[in-house]
């Protein structure tokens, strides 16, 4: 397989994965909400980030192919139109991370030098926050306190040097509880990561809206979290909502956003107090939506990841018709001989099972050398498509097969090469390209038994 190809089933198989989590989450958090359970919502939609990270689909599709246990053994197999396809779209791809990775690590690196000039805070201060970070489990010294006159909001920012900046100012001994607090719980759930984490998977799916909305959930059900937690910690929820309601705009969120608003603060406001009134049910319902979610889910993912089969081998085999239509024109000629000349290395590839029917190759011809895929098992009557795409592109090639008998049957020819070869025996074959120029080629290609 071609890496354009692999890469670009990779994209869509993850996106799709995440996509589908994503939005059967919506309805399971919606319920764990309801039943007291903010926490475990919360979790679950981390867990759903990471699906948008980690390739599971595409590996176990790409496992199966491998083992010919899925589809018609068209899975992954490239034509000359799915090449081109594929690097197109990898091609915008790279562009597009490119351009949002520079975008990201812009806004990193102006966030950096805002703060850069930071000062130490008063010494009674420092030892409030060192008091408040001791009641937290958090080893003292293990978060640093600052504060900035560029600061127009509280942040909790670095991930080696972990910091809390303040605003210059005035506070009260409630103020700077519910702050420290409020950040410090950011820092224990190690919400900083889960940023990056976010950024990251922005970065990569930039294209997919259902991604872009992940990241404001996110960043919702962060701070809602935060405040669930925090408001136990810093006097009640009355203390809590009083200061929050006072410090408006000054006090931030795990995102570092300074354009945070009046409205965002207050709607977690009137979450907090929601929650508050919330009765939590019995665990056992939360653990039956936790087995809802985790064995539907899993189920959907199959679904889609067999319909994504079903799709590329439908577009595989219209792109492979129009393909065998085009060069009907230009029918090449079939040679026959009994093996390979004198002084051409043979490199054997290995056996596949009885059952292989399709498989891919990436070889590096060298000079004056013959390449074969494993044997394979084929009957008469079938037929094997063959396709290669060669480059330097106008060299040479003899591309074909190895009969049962050891009679080779092959077309020569240069640059996107596609032939079938009618079986007219039964036993094992295998497929072959011969380079007889002075310079290695590159070949890339695939076989299927039809």
């Amino acid at each position: 397989m071609t890496w354009t190809i692999n890469l670009t089933a990779l994209i869509v198989l993850t996106t799709l994965t995440g996509s589908i989590l994503l939005v059967f989450w919506y309805w399971i958090g919606k319920a764990l909400e309801r039943i007291g359970y903010l926490n475990i919502s919360f979790r679950f939609l981390q867990l759903v980030l990471c699906f948008f990270i980690f390739p599971l689909a595409f590996l176990v599709l790409y496992v199966q192919r491998t083992e010919n246990r899925i589809g018609n053994g068209s899975l992954f197999i490239q034509t000359g139109s799915l090449i081109l396809g594929s690097r197109v779209f990898c091609a915008l791809w790279i562009l597009g991370v490119l351009f949002f990775g520079v975008l990201y690590a812009g806004k990193a690196w102006k966030l950096h030098r805002t703060y850069r000039d930071r000062m130490p805070c008063d010494s009674e201060v420092q030892d409030f926050f060192e008091r408040v970070c001791e009641e937290l489990h958090i080893k003292p010294g293990r978060v640093q306190l600052y504060q900035s006159y560029h600061a127009r909001i509280s942040v909790f920012m670095g991930i080696r040097r972990p910091a809390v900046i303040l605003p210059v100012a005035v506070y009260t001994e409630e103020e700077l509880r519910v702050m420290f607090v409020h950040e410090l719980i950011h820092y224990r759930q190690k919400d900083i990561w889960m940023k990056n984490a976010v950024a990251a998977v922005l970065v990569l799916q930039f294209f997919n809206p259902l991604v872009w909305w992940l990241s404001a959930l996110l960043k919702r059900f962060c701070e809602h979290a935060c405040d669930d937690r925090a408001s136990g910690l810093a006097g009640g929820p009355k203390i809590y909502f009083t200061v929050i309601a006072h410090l408006i705009p000054c006090l931030g969120d795990a995102a570092e956003d300074p354009q945070q608003d009046d409205h965002e603060l207050i709607e977690r406001i009137k979450h907090m107090k929601k929650n508050k009134r919330v009765k939590r049910k019995p665990a056992w319902m939360a653990a039956v939506l936790c087995a809802v979610m985790a064995m539907s889910s899993s189920a959907m993912v199959f679904a889609a990841a067999s319909g994504a089969v079903g799709q590329y081998e439908k577009l595989y085999e219209d792109t492979l018709v129009n393909e065998v239509e085009a060069d009907r024109a230009n029918t090449l000629e079939e040679h026959t001989d009994s093996g390979a000349a004198d002084g051409i290395e043979i490199v054997w590839g290995d056996d596949f099972a009885s059952y292989a029917t399709a498989d891919t190759f990436s070889w590096a011809v060298r000079s004056n050398a013959m390449f074969t895929t494993g044997a394979f098992s084929a009957s008469s009557g079938q037929d094997i498509l063959v396709t290669v795409a060669a480059e330097p592109d106008n060299k040479t090639l003899k591309v074909g097969i190895i009969e049962p008998d050891g009679t080779r049957r092959y077309v020569v020819s240069s640059g996107d090469i596609y032939h079938k070869f009618v079986l007219d025996q039964t036993g094992r074959y295998r497929v072959f390209v011969e380079n007889d120029n002075s310079v290695v080629v590159n070949v890339v290609g695939s076989y299927i038994v039809q």
